[in-house]
């Protein structure tokens, strides 16, 4: 903007100004391409002590967002800051990430720190300096650190997972994106799934937990292939993140969609949260796909005793009818017994579930009511879960 003003004041060319768009006097149209931040320790450090913390907590401590770089090597289809984009792959210095995590530790208190980058790993030796810098700077902090983004699993090994639980990472937040071999094809992705499942272990050594993202949804994905990887994080440690898909502006997927009129009619619709695309995946089986995925982490978060009692009570009450209520957690039980109760409903949830492959839900008053899903893909996702574990 600098540069337009003084462009508008006379002192350079409107020609000069990185970035602008406009058409000459004869209707042709201009562009010139936008400029790049070499050196992102140029940019100032952001004002973190303006932020009202209040709003940025987890686990009543202070967090906050770093972002160590820009942009990523990787040219997969749904992203716009991939390799093809004009804003290149760009890391700050370590020494510049530590003064910017040392201005939110200290200035403000700050316990909690999530790096938003789209590929922090991708550089090993730089990630290992970082890791271990954090480590001597922080420690004895107590501070808690996620890469919530995503991390490409062929980016990891050993010695950086290691460092990572050093540094005060508590999980490994692991893109796998999907196990279906067609669909990674049109996403621009490699099966990383030998890597991912490396990359658990590691985890488990380490006592970090594990998180693996998937994306469903897109244009043309079959939402019988998203079943298919829920089921084989059935058999994994991670937990299930699903993320439905959304077309990001610039990228290949957005004008595949623009191209075959799948695009929702404002921007505001854009986003995850809308379910945006109704293609093969129908809004209907997004909805379905994420209920699956809460179903299947409640499953892992139980202990084994409790896992096994839901399966031997769905086998032995197979000809049992759906109960009309279920008694709901009182408002005025205590914090513990209020979790138990909702626990045990979760479990009865659960065990109806995997009798017959339907989603149910609980009123405040304790009544049952059927969750709007795909039986199908319900069916499916419940006879996976069989397999599995009967």
């Amino acid at each position: 903007m600098a540069l337009l003003a003084r462009a508008i004041r006379g002192e350079a060319s409107v020609e000069s100004v990185p970035g602008i768009g406009f058409r000459t006097t004869g209707g042709k149209l201009f562009i010139r391409p936008p400029a790049v931040l070499a050196d992102l320790d140029d940019v100032p450090l952001p004002a973190i002590d303006l932020i009202d913390n209040n709003f940025y907590r987890r686990r009543k401590r202070p967090g906050a967002v770093i972002v160590a770089g820009r942009g990523c090597p990787l040219a997969c289809s749904y992203c716009s800051i991939g390799c093809s984009s004009w804003c290149g792959f760009r890391m700050k210095s370590v020494p510049r990430v530590i003064e910017e995590m040392k201005r939110a530790v200290f200035g403000v208190g700050v316990r909690f720190i999530d790096f938003e980058d789209e590929n922090i790993s991708y550089v090993r030796e730089w990630f290992l300096d970082l890791l271990k810098e954090i480590e001597l700077q922080f420690r004895g902090c107590g501070l808690e650190l996620r890469a919530m983004n995503g991390l490409f699993p062929p980016t990891l090994d050993e010695e950086v997972v290691c460092a990572m639980k050093a540094a005060g990472f508590t999980a490994l937040n692991l893109s796998l994106c999907t196990t279906c071999r067609e669909q990674l094809k049109k996403f621009r992705r490699p099966d990383v799934r030998q890597e991912f499942e490396r990359s658990l272990l590691y985890a488990e050594k380490y006592g970090l937990d594990g998180v693996a993202y998937i994306i469903a949804g897109a244009p043309g994905q079959d939402p019988r292939d998203s079943v298919a990887d829920l089921v084989y994080l059935a058999g994994k440690t991670a937990i299930a993140g699903v993320s439905i898909f959304y077309p990001a502006p610039g990228s290949a997927d957005f004008e595949k969609c623009g191209a075959q009129n799948l695009l929702p009619p404002a921007l505001s619709q854009l986003r995850s949260t809308a379910l945006p695309v109704c293609d093969a995946t129908t809004r209907t089986d997004s909805i379905t796909l994420l209920r699956l995925a809460r179903i299947l982490n409640f499953f892992k978060l139980l202990d084994p005793v409790d896992r096994q009692d839901v399966l031997n009570l769905a086998k032995e009450h197979a000809a049992q009818t759906v109960p009309s209520e279920i008694p709901a957690p009182g408002a005025s039980c205590g914090r513990e017994t209020h979790a138990a109760r909702r626990r045990g409903i979760g479990k009865t949830l659960l065990g109806i579930f995997l009798r017959d492959g339907v989603i149910y839900g609980v009123s405040p008053e304790g009544r049952l009511f059927r969750h709007r899903t795909s039986d199908a893909l319900c069916l499916e996702f419940r006879n996976g879960l069989w397999k599995l574990f009967s």
